[in-house]
């Protein structure tokens, strides 16, 4: 209930008090006023429910069962390997894989929802990797390298950490390097730090030397703006030659006093790696269970009646050149006393421009190698 006062202009018309007050009952206050119906709410259907769900990402289909299929002998000039074609089931995308022999394994015929989650939610635990994608077990030599043992690893270590030693920093000596299983003083005799200070601050991010890395020294040809004639065409193919013949430094040092259109420089310290070696180390590392080793075909089947199917492009292992790679590579003879599984490795090279600082024309022409073997949603 509200109270008001009511004001007129003039208190001549209102003899008994131009201020008397009066009441007036709010309707939402009223016991008796009528209550305001409900709105009704409909429930969502069946079918607006379905059409309001996301559907989750899934793999392909199980494979058809093999029918038994009668080969006749043929003469062995004449003889062909065919492989018979394997077929997926069409799974709820309608999407159906063609396998041309059966696959020794499918890497993503039974992976769950986790497997289609970005990597930072997995680091926060609402996802886990496959148990075999654990990370790669590394040799205690190329993790110190390039200290010669454990202890002058612990010991430099602790030398190095914080520029003011405290009472914490004799705790740590204490514990984690004298008081160490790994730890051993005579390990310590003939190990020249100065040397091994001087080499990790010329190239603190060098690569190990395993895992099939090296390093070499590379020799570069820089014009020196001279004119170059054919004579000294000739007389600098001779000192090549002669360089090349002879790698001591009095050799180089005359090539390089000789008057030439362009002069030789040596930039050592260049790390390189064979391709052979990156293939081992991806193919036998803890993520192989993510190689796809058997390409195939992917169809998509439209809902509507008599459509046919459609092939689907959407990673290296379904293109033309990778089952057309495989087939040559099955048709091929087989390594003598070998019954290992012969599958192609593909790899990728692509190299573009890049900026190295936010500001200037400084750039590099890096090279990158992928493994077209994997997917690109790994």
């Amino acid at each position: 209930m509200s109270t008001f006062t009511a004001i007129q202009d003039d208190p001549s018309e209102d003899p008994a008090g131009a201020c008397a007050p009066f009441t007036y009952e709010s309707p939402s206050a009223s016991p008796l006023a009528p209550a305001l119906p409900e709105k009704r709410v409909r429930k969502l259907t069946e079918k607006v429910m379905a059409m309001l769900g996301d559907t989750l990402p899934e793999g392909p289909g199980p494979l058809v069962p093999e029918e038994p299929v009668e080969q006749e002998l043929l003469p062995v000039t004449l003889r062909i390997r065919i492989r018979q074609a394997i077929k997926t089931v069409f799974n709820s995308f309608s999407l159906q894989r063609t396998y041309y022999g059966r696959p020794s394994r499918i890497p993503d015929a039974e992976v769950g929802f986790g497997e289609f989650i970005a990597d930072d939610f997995r680091r926060k635990g609402t996802a886990h990797r496959h148990p075999s994608a654990t990370p790669e077990a590394r040799f205690e030599e190329d993790i110190i390298s390039p200290y010669p043992n454990t202890s002058a690893f612990l010991f430099n270590r602790w030398f190095w950490n914080g520029a003011n030693k405290t009472k914490e920093s004799r705790k740590d000596l204490l514990k984690n390097v004298l008081l160490s299983d790994r730890f051993d003083p005579e390990d310590l005799r003939d190990v020249n730090f100065d040397r091994l200070d001087d080499e990790l601050a010329q190239n603190p991010g060098a690569a190990s030397d395993g895992n099939g890395w090296d390093s070499d020294t590379v020799h570069i040809d820089v014009p020196t703006g001279k004119k170059e004639t054919k004579a000294s065409r000739k007389a600098a193919a001779a000192r090549r030659r002669r360089f090349h013949d002879s790698d001591s430094e009095e050799e180089a040092a005359a090539m390089d006093s000789e008057p030439s259109a362009s002069r030789r420089f040596a930039v050592p310290g260049l790390h390189h790696r064979k391709l052979c070696d990156l293939v081992v180390e991806v193919f036998s590392g803890a993520d192989t269970d993510e190689l796809h080793m058997h390409p195939y075909e992917e169809h998509w089947q439209p809902p509507w009646n008599d459509a046919t199917t459609e092939r689907v492009h959407g990673e290296f292992y379904t293109s033309r050149a990778f089952l057309e790679a495989d087939r040559e590579l099955y048709n091929s003879p087989p390594e003598p006393d070998c019954d290992l599984l012969h599958v192609i490795a593909a790899i990728m090279l692509y190299s573009d421009s890049t900026h190295v600082a936010q500001f200037g024309q400084a750039k590099l022409w890096p090279a990158y190698t992928f493994i077209g073997n994997q997917s690109k949603y790994v």
